[in-house]
């Protein structure tokens, strides 16, 4: 069960449903130029690609109405920035104790993680057993098998238990629900990422 008072963060630690189709892309914008042939040929832009994520949870029947309020709100406006996690980069640490404290985070070979060591800045931390709610780190920097981050970690999550996941900062751009029976629904969720802009909203926010 999520924790009664419900966050982004909340809502996005209900993590996808691999029996789903998960869909994350890249999009590179180009420009056209006039060759002197007269012929168009299209250049690069050199600016990071616009990535966008298409992802399924299941919640429970009795929490479904606060999840798509939720999701109702931040879509309704395409200024709602907020913060997305990019499930198809699933980092566990290799500390079984309290990370409370820790500035470095040991992990799994994270040196094939494009978004990790290349686009994120935040860290989604999850606690598998929801002893604590979860809570987005900042990072300072990024080794293949480490993770240093801007502050220490802010709670007590126990390495064995928990699961990271980066973050990138999207708009809702639409969602959908299916009830597949009397106690679990299935809701849909399609984000685009927005470019050189803060959140305005945190995914911890409440």
């Amino acid at each position: 069960m999520l924790p009664q008072k419900k966050t982004l963060a909340d809502i996005f630690a209900y993590e996808h449903n691999w029996v789903q189709s998960y869909k994350f892309t890249y999009g590179y914008s180009t420009v056209i130029i006039r060759g002197r042939a007269r012929n168009e040929q299209r250049k690069s832009m050199n600016i990071p690609p616009s990535r966008s994520v298409e992802m399924v949870f299941l919640t429970e029947y009795d929490q479904t109405t606060e999840v798509l309020n939720w999701l109702r709100y931040y879509q309704s406006s395409l200024e709602q920035v907020v913060q997305v996690p990019l499930y198809h980069e699933p980092i566990r640490t290799r500390i079984v104790s309290d990370m409370f404290g820790l500035s470095v985070v040991t992990t799994n070979d994270i040196s094939y993680y494009k978004n990790l060591q290349d686009l994120s800045s935040d860290l989604l931390f999850i606690d598998k057993s929801w002893v604590q709610q979860p809570t987005v780190e900042a990072i300072a920097s990024v080794q293949n098998d480490s993770i240093t981050l801007t502050n220490f970690v802010s709670k007590h999550y126990v390495g064995r238990t928990t699961i990271i996941y980066p973050l990138m900062n999207a708009v809702i751009t639409q969602h959908s629900i299916q009830h597949i029976t009397d106690r679990w629904s299935s809701v849909r969720l399609f984000a685009q990422e927005v470019l050189d802009v803060s959140p305005v909203v945190g995914i911890g926010a409440s």
